[in-house]
């Protein structure tokens, strides 16, 4: 889901090379008042607020003589990189599931200038080398989602980055809870039927075997008939061939 929803919003982004400058120029508090953020996440909110997603962004990897922050020893684990790891990627637009969360990722109602950047992580390298849909879990300083990266082009084919998509990772588990039980409630079905069955064919192997045992016993005398006696006489005879032994009947 995460990943049709990302390729589908990534089709309809138009931005050519002054508006790529234009917009990475801006600090995170400038870009959720820019009229192409706003429209960005006017458009993404409609379809958040219907599939428990939190946030859509776009990212895009900044020139080295523009990077402006590096992860610092107190963030290794945050980020998952060594100290010294340059922050490269910038959020280009960011859409946030409502004004509630945007705040609760603030700090005293602002964002901080070093917010709005972050990591080249190996999904994204993989996206930027395969320019393929992928999906992962994530765990960054936003929390722990279900992510989608797509890949996105400017208005001349060029690739520009990847469309993000972060689903509430509490929703998959939801999901994938609801499909566990599922699962396991045909199985219950479908165990119950083949006990079922397998009763049935031993009560009807039974009432067969019954069945034969009476036509090889006479009704009067309850011993074997002419035709069971030969037969059994037959096979006690190719026994005691075989192991040379005396017939006894």
């Amino acid at each position: 889901k995460a990943i049709l929803i990302a390729t589908d919003f990534a089709k309809d982004i138009n931005i050519d090379k002054n508006e790529f400058n234009r917009l990475i120029s801006l600090d995170l508090n400038q870009l959720i008042k820019d009229d192409t953020n706003i429209k960005f996440e006017y458009r993404a909110r409609y379809l958040m607020k219907y599939l428990d997603i939190k946030y859509i962004y776009i990212m895009s990897v900044i020139p080295n003589s523009q990077v402006k922050y590096k992860v610092e020893k107190d963030e290794e684990n945050l980020y998952n990189k060594s100290e010294g790891t340059p922050l490269k990627v910038i959020y280009l637009l960011d859409a946030v599931i409502n004004d509630i969360e945007r705040n609760k990722d603030m700090t005293d109602g602002k964002y901080l200038d070093k917010d709005r950047y972050t990591i080249i992580n190996d999904e994204y390298i993989k996206v930027c080398k395969n320019k393929k849909a992928i999906y992962f879990f994530n765990r960054d300083k936003w929390g722990n989602y279900l992510t989608a990266y797509t890949p996105i082009y400017d208005n001349n084919g060029r690739f520009m980055g990847v469309m993000g998509v972060d689903i509430y990772l509490r929703h998959y588990l939801r999901l994938a809870n609801n499909n566990i039980y599922s699962i396991v409630g045909i199985s219950i079905i479908i165990s119950i039927i083949a006990i079922i069955k397998i009763i049935k064919l031993s009560k009807e192997n039974y009432s067969a075997n019954n069945k034969i045992k009476k036509l090889s016993i006479c009704s009067l005398t309850y011993a074997l008939n002419r035709g069971s006696f030969m037969e059994k006489l037959k096979d006690e005879f190719d026994d005691s061939k075989k192991n040379k032994r005396h017939i006894s009947i």
